[in-house]
């Protein structure tokens, strides 16, 4: 099993925590491959990180989501994911805000646009 990723996404970190528990307690086997932006364009076919990959039974499996990839290194691990509906809904609303700030990153980052320069990024 494969998990690429970059050491500062927060949709990573989520990964990497869940996978660091399943191999403290059930020795899941992963290897953890520091990807940049330029490799994630070529590798995954969302061109962002984390993306997963792994085989079962000669089958291939490639996930590009980090909720998918959380479910599945629980899975993987002998343990649940957010079964209950509220706990579910709060880990999508923390997602949406990390999504937002990721965005505003990048945004600044590449193309020098800060929210006060953004009429939908300052409405009220």
């Amino acid at each position: 099993m494969k998990l690429y990723g970059s050491y500062t996404s927060p949709f990573v970190r989520h990964c990497r925590i869940a996978l660091l528990e399943g191999q403290l307690n059930g020795g899941l086997e992963c290897e953890f491959i520091e990807t940049d932006a330029d490799s994630s364009a070529k590798l995954s076919p969302t061109k962002k990180v984390p993306f997963l990959q792994d085989q079962q039974a000669g089958k291939d499996i490639g996930l590009t989501d980090s909720a998918s990839i959380l479910m599945y290194l629980r899975e993987q691990s002998g343990k649940g994911f957010l079964t209950d509906a509220q706990d579910f809904n709060l880990f999508c609303n923390v997602n949406t805000v990390l999504d937002a700030a990721v965005n505003l990153f990048f945004l600044e980052k590449f193309d020098q646009i800060t929210p006060e320069q953004s009429s939908y990024l300052t409405r009220h």
